[in-house]
């Protein structure tokens, strides 16, 4: 499509093997890499239904040989911050998010000022996608906001050396 958004079947076809994909190297995991003691919690925010790029996030992970949990959209802050205490996750991916274009900054913004509150100030909070939030009221010292999934592919490689 020459807007470079999917057509609503090429979104159905996308989403079909992105499960696949998801489904197999949850069921055939790859090959982890011993050295890399990386636990990763990839998640969308509460409301935001859109798991087609966040699936991608999920893929990257197991791409790179993480240990990686794939929670998919719409997760309340309170379940998320939950999840990541019992899996003593080191590193939560949040995002690509249609939240902030659907409910704007300030709700975008409380979800993760109120998420990485409840985050042990060890855990890496990286947030993915278009965005912008107000760094100065966010209590994570260990935030990244990464705008693109190449951002977050580069971020995932480095992080694999």
């Amino acid at each position: 499509h020459s807007s470079g958004a999917f057509t609503s079947s090429q979104e159905q076809a996308t989403r079909s093997l992105l499960k696949f994909h998801m489904g197999y190297g949850l069921y055939h995991p790859v090959e982890r890499k011993d050295k890399i003691n990386i636990n990763i919690i990839v998640s969308g925010m509460e409301v935001d239904l859109n798991d087609l790029t966040l699936g991608s996030v999920g893929l990257l992970c197991g791409h790179y040989g993480f240990h990686y949990t794939y929670l998919g959209a719409d997760i309340t802050y309170e379940a998320l911050s939950d999840t990541v205490k019992s899996l003593e996750a080191s590193v939560v991916i949040v995002g690509p998010s249609n939240v902030y274009n659907q409910l704007g900054k300030s709700h975008f913004q409380n979800y993760i000022e109120k998420l990485s509150g409840k985050l042990n100030p060890m855990t890496e909070l990286v947030v993915a996608g278009k965005s912008e939030l107000d760094l100065e009221k966010i209590p994570s010292k260990r935030l990244m906001v990464l705008k693109t999934l190449d951002a977050v592919d580069e971020y995932l490689a480095r992080k694999n050396h």
